[in-house]
């Protein structure tokens, strides 16, 4: 109940007309529901509701009272904590909260986008992936330790799929390189320091989200394969 992922799955097969594929989704997660509360009773999802509120202003989470682990938030929301490491902003949960509200809304539509214009043939799994990783991005508090998965994979997807160069090869491993930026809170480095350096794998989170959005909805360039012998003929 608490992931956006989910919901996002739901809505782009609604607008992708599959009906039948977003009753299974909703009937399973509904199944799981009852499940649940059958083996845990109502108390875990009014305590859930009750603090709903600050999970979603990320005032629920430890975190945000130490400034190093503010500063390892890969999330947009945790951008405002970032900035006010280096004295940009005095804002708060409250400023937090009004942007993990307006970044949904972003998911949101580029998941119904996707939907819409999806090219025929569009790989589903740069698909779910592209999605997840706009969904994750809206994590109040989003570690490293499996907040960049789904980018690396993600990555890898769309270096596969691209056009055959080298660049493609050096540019994969560079971003995986990207992604794994990790500083231990205890590394002994300032708040400010780390902030800087996780904004690498968090931009690049980003950038490889967007450039899923693009082939997803690019057309499709069909390449004829050469035989070796019209190949040797052509030279």
């Amino acid at each position: 109940m608490s992931k956006l992922y989910p919901g996002l799955l739901v809505l782009y097969l609604l607008v992708r007309r599959q009906w039948r594929a977003a009753a299974w989704t909703v009937g399973l997660g509904a199944g799981f529901s009852a499940l649940s509360l059958a083996v845990f009773g109502w108390p875990m999802y009014t305590t859930f509701v009750e603090h709903l509120p600050g999970l979603l202003s990320g005032e629920a989470f430890p975190a945000f009272r130490n400034p190093s682990a503010m500063a390892i938030n890969y999330s947009v929301p945790g951008l405002v904590f970032k900035a006010k490491l280096f004295g940009i902003t005095d804002a708060g949960f409250g400023a937090m909260r009004a942007v993990g509200t307006l970044y949904t809304l972003v998911a949101l539509a580029v998941t119904a986008l996707i939907g819409l214009r999806a090219r025929d043939g569009a790989s589903a799994p740069i698909v779910c992936l592209t999605v997840l990783v706009f969904a994750t991005l809206r994590s109040p508090f989003l570690p490293w330790t499996y907040g960049t998965f789904p980018a690396l994979w993600l990555a890898t997807l769309l270096a596969a799929t691209a056009a055959p160069r080298q660049s493609i090869l050096w540019t994969w491993i560079a971003v995986v390189f990207g992604l794994g930026v990790v500083i231990p809170i205890d590394a002994g480095v300032s708040p400010q320091a780390m902030a800087i350096l996780t904004t690498v794998p968090q931009a690049l989170m980003i950038g490889v989200a967007i450039l899923g959005v693009r082939q997803t909805l690019s057309p499709q360039v069909h390449v004829e394969p050469t035989s070796p012998a019209a190949a040797y003929a052509g030279s």
